[in-house]
């Protein structure tokens, strides 16, 4: 089943913007559900395979941050 709240919050997460409520409704969200912790995880490790990829292809570090 999609959650779409859930994506928008993990997709804010992965973009540095995820701030106050939507950060407590997000832990909250990973804590209640193993489902979204294994996509929580599947997602990171997608991104940084990706950002793996463009380094090679690059030559250049990409950094990440996060607030």
């Amino acid at each position: 089943m999609r959650d779409d709240f859930f994506e928008k919050l993990l997709e804010k997460y992965f973009e540095g913007e995820l701030k106050g409520e939507d950060h407590r409704d997000f832990e909250n969200l990973l804590l209640e559900s193993s489902e979204r912790r294994e996509e929580f995880w599947a997602e990171a490790k997608i991104r940084r395979a990706l950002i793996d990829v463009c380094e090679q292809e690059n030559g250049a570090r990409i950094e990440v941050t996060r607030e």
